[in-house]
């Protein structure tokens, strides 16, 4: 039980409030107490079913990632050290674009279209080498 507690005004429907009065009586505690286990189990339940449809939502994701690594197979490749080393080939590939001498005016043309560095990120290799070679 918390030490400090916040006084919180409540209506009720006065048969609702006539029964909870009762209870307090035969259990011998206050109607605050009453209410506040009554709030206890409340969010307790709350919580509880949140948990569950969190367990069931993860139960259908498994099912349905399973059902997928059966109809597709399962990469063995390591995805994220192969995409980062692709970024760094390209990178590599726009420095050397971005070098050479003759190519100022197509480089200068990019900066005023947009951010250069939202374009390196939205571009493939293949796109810039295209384009500016193009």
């Amino acid at each position: 039980m918390p030490t400090q507690l916040i006084r919180a005004q409540v209506m009720l429907d006065p048969e609702d409030y006539r029964r909870l009065q009762a209870l307090a009586n035969e259990t011998g505690k206050s109607l605050s107490a009453i209410l506040r286990e009554a709030v206890l189990r409340f969010l307790e339940e709350q919580e509880q079913q949140k948990q569950e449809q969190l367990c069931k939502t993860l139960a259908e994701m498994r099912q349905i990632r399973e059902q997928n690594a059966t109809r597709y197979g399962v990469y063995q490749g390591d995805l994220v050290n192969e995409a980062r080393e692709e970024r760094e080939r390209q990178m590599e590939d726009v420095q050397k674009l971005e070098s050479e001498p003759s190519k100022q005016d197509a480089w200068e043309t990019l900066y005023q279209a947009g951010s250069l560095l939202e374009w390196k990120t939205q571009r493939t290799t293949k796109e810039l080498l295209d384009e500016v070679r193009g």
